[in-house]
C-alpha cells in the first residue's frame, strides 16, 4: 500500500513537471513570435489562491501595440490568449475605456507591463 502511494505521488509530480515545461515552452514560443514583431513589454501578477496572470505586449517604435497576449489560470493548462482590444492603442496612453474591459488581475498585469517598460527605457531595472 505504501509503495503504491509513493508511486502515485511520483507519477503526479512527474506529470506536473511535464505539463509545467509545456506551459513554459508555450510562453517562450509566444514571446519569440512577439519579439520578431518588435519590443515586448511583459507584466505579471501572482494570484496566490486565485489565477495568476502574465501579459506579453508587442509594440512598435512609437509604442503602439501590435499584438497582446495573456496567460491566465491556476493550473499548468493555461495557454496564451489574444487580447485584441489592446491592438492599436499606445502602450503609454491606453484609453481607460479599453482598460475597463479587463478583470482586476489582467489590469494589474497590464499596468505592471507599462511600469516595466518605463523602467527599462529610463535605464533602470525591472
Amino acid at each position: 500500500m505504501t509503495w503504491r502511494f509513493i508511486g502515485l505521488i511520483v507519477t503526479a509530480w512527474s506529470l506536473h513537471i511535464t505539463l509545467g515545461l509545456l506551459q513554459i515552452r508555450a510562453f517562450n514560443k509566444k514571446y519569440i513570435e512577439l519579439r520578431r514583431k518588435g519590443k515586448v513589454a511583459i507584466g505579471k501578477v501572482k494570484g496566490n489562491l486565485r489565477a495568476g496572470t502574465v501579459v506579453l505586449i508587442a509594440i512598435d517604435e512609437n509604442c503602439n501595440i501590435i499584438q497582446a497576449e495573456k496567460i491566465q489560470g491556476l493550473t499548468v493548462f493555461a495557454r496564451p490568449k489574444a487580447m485584441k482590444n489592446l491592438v492599436g492603442e499606445n502602450l503609454l496612453k491606453i484609453d481607460p475605456a479599453v482598460l475597463d474591459e479587463f478583470d482586476k488581475l489582467t489590469l494589474l498585469a497590464v499596468e505592471d507591463a507599462i511600469n516595466n517598460y518605463r523602467a527599462v527605457t529610463e535605464g533602470g531595472e525591472v
